[in-house]
């Protein structure tokens, strides 16, 4: 009998895919093509963000979506519902059909800026996301860039790069309402 992976001579093969576990990059589920899109150590077959390189595999919610593609991390989703196209889940979007990537709610009432008629202000941001500027208000207004498709920020990215472009541009009194 030949060997199906040269480093592990006990043929083990959980999955029976004919590559050894010990080679195999996901040894519980079957994938004979070996097939990694995002070259971390998990194969796509068992990878929970085939998309985006994460190696941790990290899933804090449960909901086997991985942190790197999951539109809500913190709130078990496993429908990844995103209405308004904003990288932030409907179930924890504060405003589902405007687009207000930032979550923006300076009155703290729990509805979006975008969303909130209470609101008086709007605030400006600029973000780098995958090497293109964007600009967005906190009322949801896109300003510019190509679809943010590829590397996408987390919510949690895109307020860091909010917060220190409002210290940049002297506007440290509003930064409140990126917390």
């Amino acid at each position: 009998m030949n060997d199906n992976c040269a480093i592990d001579p006990s043929l083990d093969d959980l999955d029976g895919d004919g590559i050894g576990d010990t080679c195999d990059n996901c040894p519980s589920m079957p994938n004979p093509a070996q097939t990694n899109s995002d070259e971390d150590a998990s194969g796509d077959a068992c990878d929970n963000c085939p998309e985006y390189y994460n190696p941790d595999q990290k899933d804090t919610d449960g909901d086997g979506v991985g942190e790197r593609c999951d539109v809500c991390p913190s709130v078990v989703d496993p429908a990844q519902a995103d209405t308004d196209n904003d990288f932030v889940g409907d179930s924890c979007d504060n405003c589902t059909n405007t687009y207000n990537p930032l979550q923006a709610d300076i009155d703290q009432d729990g509805i979006g800026d975008a969303c909130s008629s209470t609101s008086s202000s709007r605030l400006r941001t600029t973000y780098r996301l995958s090497h293109e500027l964007y600009s967005v208000d906190s009322v949801g207004g896109y300003k510019g860039g190509p679809a943010a498709t590829d590397n996408r920020l987390t919510l949690e990215e895109a307020l860091k790069a909010a917060r220190e472009t409002l210290a940049m541009t002297g506007a440290a009194s509003s930064t409140k309402a990126w917390s």
